[in-house]
C-alpha cells in the first residue's frame, strides 16, 4: 500500500534512496515475543508494530520499517520452521466456549459503523494525549457497555463479520486503558495529568496475561 502510494507520487521505492523521519505516536505496546519472534500462543508468531519491545518509552513511527525488515524476516522464517517440525496443532478443547461465543456475535444484528465511531470517540476523548484516573475509568465503563450491547444484539442469520472485529477492538481498547491506568506516572508519549511526573520506578514493562 505505501509502495503504491508513493508510486502513484512520482517514487520509486525500489530504486530511490528515501528519507526516513521519527513520528511519536500516543500509544505503545504489542505482543510480547520471544528471541524466535513466537508469542505465548505456540505457533502465532508477531513482527513490527504488533510486537512488544523493539520501542521504548515512545514508539517512533520511523523506526518501525526497520523493525518491521528485522523482526519480519525474523518471523517469516521461524514460523516456517514451526510449521514444519510441528504441522498441525491439535485442537484445544479449551477455546470450545470461545468458538461458540464468536460464532453467536457473528450473527447479532448490528450497526457496526456506528459502533465503531462510538469506540473511536471514546477513546479519543480518554486514551489519547491526556490521561487520568477518571477519563480511564469512565472509557472503562463505556467499553463494558459496548460488549453487553453487542453480545445482546438481536439475533439474525446473516452473519456480519465486522462484529467480531469490533469486538476485538473493544477487547484491545480495554487492554490498553488497563495497563495505562496501572502507570500511574508520565512517560515518554504515555502522559497522566493527574501523575505528570516520571517516577524511576516505573521504568519497567507493563505484561498483561489472560488467566487460565
Amino acid at each position: 500500500m505505501v509502495q503504491a502510494h508513493f508510486r502513484n507520487n512520482g517514487v520509486d521505492l525500489l530504486h530511490e534512496v528515501v528519507g526516513i523521519t521519527c513520528v511519536a505516536q500516543a500509544v505503545n505496546g504489542g505482543i510480547s515475543i520471544d528471541k524466535r519472534a513466537m508469542s505465548t500462543v505456540a505457533g502465532l508468531f508477531a513482527a513490527g508494530e504488533t510486537a512488544a519491545g523493539p520501542h521504548g518509552a515512545d514508539r517512533l513511527g520511523g523506526n518501525m520499517m526497520g523493525t518491521c525488515q528485522v523482526f519480519g524476516e525474523l518471523a517469516g522464517r521461524e514460523a516456517s520452521r514451526f510449521v514444519r517440525a510441528n504441522g498441525l496443532l491439535p485442537v484445544d478443547e479449551g477455546n470450545i466456549a470461545q468458538t461458540e461465543r464468536m460464532t453467536s456475535l457473528l450473527y447479532r444484528r448490528t450497526q457496526p459503523s456506528a459502533m465503531l465511531d462510538r469506540l473511536q470517540r471514546a477513546a479519543q476523548e480518554n486514551l489519547f494525549i491526556c490521561r487520568t484516573q477518571k477519563k480511564l475509568e469512565e472509557l472503562q465503563k463505556e467499553l463494558v457497555q459496548m460488549k453487553e450491547d453487542l453480545e445482546g444484539a438481536p439475533m439474525c442469520d446473516k452473519p456480519c463479520v465486522q462484529n467480531l472485529s469490533l469486538y476485538h477492538l473493544v477487547n484491545c481498547a480495554q487492554l490498553m486503558a488497563l495497563a495505562a491506568a496501572e502507570r500511574k506516572e508520565s512517560r515518554g508519549s504515555h502522559y497522566r495529568e493527574d501523575y505528570p511526573d516520571w517516577n524511576p520506578d516505573w521504568e519497567k514493562q507493563i505484561v498483561l496475561c489472560k488467566k487460565v
